[in-house]
């Protein structure tokens, strides 16, 4: 197996950065979608059509509502500390 330079070239870093646009893209639609799934359950603007959040997830936003649950538990906490780590190692993005 050959070792590799530590030093990236110039197509590893133009990889390495497109890659972690792609994560802070993510990171940014996956915040959102907490939040939003938040204010639904908060107003309770799934009352309409379901009896529940639980429900709604169900049926609605998601197949799982255990996704619901870590969209919602994650989207703040999760991607702050990601943010946090990332600028302070210095990463693109």
């Amino acid at each position: 197996m050959k070792a590799l330079s530590k030093e990236l070239s110039t197509d590893e870093q133009t990889q390495l950065t497109t890659h972690e646009t792609t994560i802070n893209a993510g990171l940014q639609t996956f915040h959102e979608v907490g939040n939003a799934l938040l204010a639904i359950r908060e107003a309770r603007l799934y009352r309409q059509d379901f009896a529940t959040f639980e429900d709604y997830c169900r049926q609605r936003a998601t197949s799982r509502v255990g996704f619901c649950r870590q969209v919602r538990a994650g989207s703040g906490r999760q991607a702050n500390d990601y943010r946090a780590a990332h600028k302070e190692s210095g990463l693109h993005g």
